[in-house]
């Protein structure tokens, strides 16, 4: 996934264009400051908005389809449940810097 001021979850999970962070995985504090927000994400090759409310809601959309879920960030890693899109399963990753994007496996 390829975000501009973005989101990651796997599978729907991949880069995201924040702030210019360190290299490494981020700290779960720099990873909070990221969030929340509205990120535009290239997932597959396709561009999602996603949207992360500050009470850990999340709606992204793709043309006219919409999902919703919620993101959180625990033990580091930043997690993502989308109800349809990943079938409400829940999928977190370590968030690294990759350049001027950020990317989750």
């Amino acid at each position: 996934m390829i975000f501009k001021n973005t989101l990651v979850a796997a599978g729907l999970i991949g880069l995201f264009l924040v702030q210019p962070a360190e290299a490494g995985s981020l700290e779960a504090k720099k990873l909070k400051a990221l969030f929340p927000g509205s990120f535009h994400a290239i997932v597959n090759g396709w561009a999602v908005k996603f949207t992360a409310h500050g009470d850990g809601s999340l709606v992204g959309k793709f043309k006219s389809k919409t999902d919703t879920g919620r993101w959180s960030i625990r033990s580091g890693q930043l997690c993502i449940t989308l109800t349809q899109w990943l079938g409400g399963r829940t999928a977190c990753s370590q968030v690294v810097q990759d350049g001027q994007w950020y990317r989750a496996d």
